[in-house]
């Protein structure tokens, strides 16, 4: 504590001092007697000159109290320093302003505006730090009848900015009800927008109140005021802030008013990231109004093991075929075959649950389908389709080797064309042996267009010298069109498997690969030999 001496020495730098001295005397006497000193200084501005009232002015903010500094900001010899305000000023200035706005002129209220700095970062900032909440429930209030003041249109970004970093419950929780009441308010929209985007940490959970009162008011009986707030703008920055019992009920609601896809999306993965429950992304699954959403959720849940993968399984019928893909390859081969020959009975002959597995063939590469194939509805023909086109399913040879039998012991000509069809769906060079016998076979009937087709689907060029000599015979357009396409095909092949050669673990194989590349014929022709002999081609 100063000393009675040291104390009147700077009541007498506030009369008699420089400028300097003057400012800081003022600043020392504010927590000693701010109120004598006002009144000093108050009487050396009276009696000063117009040059040094500028300073006096920014010395007196220091001690200064509503009136004073109304009658500073009044005066344009003066300057308001606001701060140097004590915050119990600055909240009566500003709930002053808030009174007063109506009545200024747009260029008045701006400059009121201005000498308060209300529409400063920094004043956010203050308000912020220092303990006095009647200050920043006060400058909330101000800021949120700049939002309202038509003829501030310029202002309001900045009024919205200020407000949310101010993180004022009432002002954020006015302002959301202002959006929802009429969502012309740019600056409304603006400001909510913003603090979505960063979030109020200082509101105490006031952000889950403010996310549940947007969620009802686009679900609820506000949708129609809404369709004009632009929520394609708005909503992509709330909904990283969005609580994960709100998430679900805000899909429903963007789904009801048209549905707003980029949105959607940013939702699903809110969901998805935060929803603990599985029993939420399964009412997300089951909502009919968010297919959209569907894949997400569904990968999702097959990666929390057998139990949400099952439910998943259970579903499958009645999903799209991209989701049901997506689910099942997420899942575990063994788990997927434990969990659909569970669910559709003993011999799994249900047709519904074929489909699914059969168009996730990463789903079949547990090797039991093969020995279970023979009890499905259609002898396994797409299965085995489905495990041969699989370049990773280890069966994929066994799988062409019983359609190829198949194809030789059908006695009825419509299962062997049926099994003649499906080797050539398989892709795979080891049913070119098949196929070409089949071109001579009479019990397939007239079978050149079906075994042309398929020798083509499988681009193995060892079938092109014996289609050549068919060349001028009858259906030469197929025959023609097999052989272009089986060159097109090898080509493919050709480069990517010689692509993954060079780059093989065996260093032979990687050699003899690099060295074909180069153009070594003989290289070439021992290689793909080698690859043959290993399935590759």
């Amino acid at each position: 504590m100063a000393s009675a001496k040291t104390i009147e020495a700077w009541f007498r730098d506030l009369r008699e001092g420089t400028a300097k001295k003057r400012e800081s005397a003022a600043k020392r006497l504010v927590a000693v007697d701010a109120a004598r000193a006002r009144a000093v200084l108050l009487e050396v501005l009276d009696a000063a000159r117009a040059a040094s009232r500028r300073p006096i002015g920014r010395s007196l903010c220091w001690v200064a109290d509503a009136a004073t500094a109304l009658r500073i900001a009044a005066d344009r010899t003066l300057t308001l320093v606001p701060e140097r305000l004590t915050p119990a000023v600055l909240a009566e200035l500003y709930e002053d302003l808030r009174r007063e706005l109506p009545a200024l002129d747009a260029d008045g209220a701006r400059e009121r505006l201005a000498a308060l700095e209300v529409l400063a970062p920094t004043t956010a900032h203050a308000a912020r730090l220092d303990d006095h909440p009647a200050r920043r429930e006060a400058l909330a209030g101000l800021l949120l009848a700049v939002l309202d003041d038509a003829r501030l249109p310029a202002e309001q970004p900045a009024a919205a900015e200020v407000l949310r970093r101010l993180g004022s419950e009432r002002g954020s929780e006015a302002l959301l009800r202002r959006w929802i009441a009429g969502g012309a308010h740019v600056g409304a929209l603006t400001a909510f927008a913003s603090w979505a985007r960063v979030g109020c940490p200082d509101l105490g959970g006031g952000e889950t109140r403010l996310v549940a009162a947007l969620v009802s008011s686009i679900a609820e009986e506000t949708q129609d005021a809404l369709e004009d707030a632009r929520l394609d703008v708005l909503l992509p920055r709330a909904i990283p802030y969005v609580p994960p019992s709100f998430a679900i009920p805000l899909l429903v609601a963007i789904e009801r008013r048209g549905g707003l896809p980029d949105t959607a999306a940013a939702a699903v993965r809110r969901v998805l990231d935060l929803a603990t429950e599985t029993d939420a992304l399964l009412a997300l699954l089951d909502d009919r109004r968010l297919t959209a959403c569907h894949r997400d959720a569904a990968e999702a849940l097959m990666a929390r093991g057998p139990i949400a993968a099952r439910a998943v399984i259970e579903r499958a019928p009645r999903l799209g075929p991209e989701v049901r893909r997506a689910a099942l390859a997420k899942a575990a081969a063994a788990d997927v075959y434990a969990l659909l020959v569970s669910a559709s009975g003993d011999g799994f002959v249900d047709a519904c649950w074929y489909d699914v597995v059969v168009e996730a063939p990463g789903a079949l590469r547990d090797p039991r389908w093969m020995d279970l194939a023979a009890n499905l509805h259609d002898g396994g023909r797409a299965l085995y389709v489905a495990i041969a086109r699989d370049p990773s399913n280890d069966a994929r040879a066994d799988a062409v080797a019983m359609l190829s039998q198949r194809a030789a012991e059908a006695t009825d000509r419509l299962q062997k064309r049926h099994a003649l069809y499906a080797l050539g769906e398989t892709g795979h060079p080891a049913a070119t042996t098949a196929l070409v016998a089949a071109l001579d076979d009479h019990d397939v009937g007239d079978s050149a267009p079906l075994v042309c087709t398929a020798l083509a689907q499988c681009g193995d060029t060892r079938a092109i010298p014996v289609l050549e000599r068919r060349l001028h015979g009858p259906h030469a357009s197929f025959v023609r069109a097999a052989i272009v396409r089986i060159r097109e095909r090898a080509a493919e092949i050709h480069a990517s498997v010689l692509l993954a050669a060079c780059q093989d673990d065996d260093p032979t194989l990687a050699d003899l690969a690099r060295r074909a590349r180069d153009g070594d014929t003989d290289a070439a022709v021992v290689l793909e030999d080698a690859l043959r002999e290993r399935g590759r081609l």
